[in-house]
């Protein structure tokens, strides 16, 4: 299982890789690691506060709206953006 410190080492490291990618005008590729760093953000405060790690992204914007209701307007547009359309 993953621990604190390795999901803020890899919040860390997405953020300073979509940063550089975003300076070079790589921003769909900086767009990925923007959100891979927010979804390792919002891992890490759920592990810290709960002990248990969601096991997929619905599993994690539930337990984000229910603990953490100040997020439900970002959430909900996550997981708008982030399902694939038909």
């Amino acid at each position: 299982m993953v621990n604190l410190d390795e999901l803020k080492a890899n919040a860390q490291e997405y953020l300073e890789d979509a940063d550089y990618l975003y300076n070079k005008g790589h921003y769909n590729s900086a767009l990925n690691l923007y959100f891979k760093a927010l979804v390792a953000i919002c891992d890490y405060i759920i592990l810290r506060d709960t002990g248990k790690l969601p096991r997929n992204h619905s599993e994690r914007f539930r337990i984000l709206e229910e603990k953490y209701p100040a997020t439900t307007s970002w959430t909900s547009t996550l997981t708008t953006t982030a399902k694939p359309t038909s």
